[in-house]
């Protein structure tokens, strides 16, 4: 299964659990717009998507995909990068620290 298969369900969970707080999954998909919007209908997925073609996929390419970051208003924290696991404890942390 493809990590993002995996950690689709769990940033959903998120959303749900912390939105009244502020929290806001975004998905950044890297891939056609077609393609995007039929997996995400397949998915599921409940929260807004950033879509990049071309130009997404060429800096993709230079970055690693897939990755997960978290930002707040005044800070950024970047993910593993590569096709490391999402944690969900790490993003409760961050989450909970974030939203107080």
């Amino acid at each position: 299964m493809r990590p993002c298969r995996r950690e689709i369900p769990l940033l959903q969970q998120l959303q749900r659990d912390h939105g009244a707080e502020g929290f806001q999954v975004i998905g950044i998909a890297v891939d056609f717009r077609d393609k995007v919007l039929a997996y995400a209908d397949d998915m599921k997925i409940d929260y807004p998507l950033l879509i990049g073609e071309q130009d997404a996929l060429d800096a993709a390419a230079a970055f690693g995909v897939p990755t997960v970051g978290f930002r707040s208003r005044c800070s950024a924290t970047p993910g593993p990068g590569g096709h490391h696991p999402f944690r969900e404890l790490t993003a409760r942390k961050r989450i909970s620290f974030w939203t107080r």
